[in-house]
């Protein structure tokens, strides 16, 4: 996997109370490799012990 530092930012927000790669590292890896290409498009990719959500950046006012 390889990701660009470009124009647009992305940001990885991890929600857990347990964040240690033990924890919920599997998850993080997993997302990280599945949502890579809207990564590096710009993108903010929520990671909880329940779910995962990603939402392209610009973010707009629904």
């Amino acid at each position: 996997m390889k990701l660009l530092v470009d124009e647009k930012p992305s940001v990885v927000q991890i929600r857990a109370e347990d964040v240690s790669p033990n924890a919920i590292g599997k998850q993080v890896i997993v997302a990280l490799l599945q949502m890579a290409a809207e990564l590096e498009e710009g993108a903010l990719l929520t990671i909880d012990p329940n779910r995962t959500r990603l939402r392209v950046l610009p973010l707009h006012p629904k």
